[in-house]
């Protein structure tokens, strides 16, 4: 087969593509021979293969997993950048990390600057409420409303209306994707908590 010979002779697409090939579905997955081929991308540098180990790969340690995860962050592979930033904002013990919400917003901003459109909503979110401080988003007065900018533009959120809260049916969906996205990313704040709290009792 020539697809594995190109694998086996070191490269990376190829071997990316006998991963996806022992990928067909979750209930048809061939988890030896995915976890072997991605983690062997991973091994030649490819930071999309190495995210794909952290997330995807059924066996393996946890501090292997994690330096995968960490690799690509290392190179710039913005999902790698907001998952890892994830973690740090839940704190995980199986991948010995304390909770540092100040090295999350930092890998948060990462993702957002490499133009992540989940990244860039979300430091829409935290402008909104105010995380970082005030002070903080006054010293970059535009990067917000650009961050909101960037994240339509590739279309991954509905138009957003300019408040947080409000009957406005037109909310109804937005208020429902901001609650997903605080407590998967900013579990613990607690502004994040408030407004969860105050907009679904």
């Amino acid at each position: 087969m020539l697809l594995k010979k190109a694998a086996q002779a070191g490269y990376v697409p190829a071997m990316r593509q006998m991963a996806d090939h022992n990928f067909i579905s979750r209930n048809d997955l061939k988890s030896d021979e995915y976890n072997y081929w991605i983690k062997k991308a991973a091994d030649h540098g490819s930071p999309q293969a190495q995210y794909e180990a952290f997330t995807e790969c059924i066996s393996g340690n946890p501090p292997e997993l994690l330096s995968y995860l960490m690799q690509a962050d290392g190179q710039s592979y913005a999902p790698a950048s907001l998952e890892l930033g994830r973690l740090y904002a839940c704190g995980d013990g199986e991948y010995g990390i304390v909770q540092d919400e100040r090295k999350a917003l930092e890998l948060y901003q990462k993702a957002a600057a490499l133009n992540h459109p989940e990244a860039l909503y979300l430091l829409y979110l935290m402008e909104k409420l105010e995380i970082p401080s005030r002070e903080e988003a006054e010293r970059h007065p535009d990067a917000y409303a650009r961050y909101l900018q960037q994240a339509q533009q590739q279309k991954a959120f509905p138009v957003m209306p300019p408040g947080m809260d409000g009957e406005d049916s037109r909310n109804r969906q937005s208020r429902g994707r901001i609650r997903e996205m605080l407590k998967n990313y900013l579990p613990q704040n607690p502004k994040a908590v408030e407004w969860i709290q105050k907009n679904y009792r």
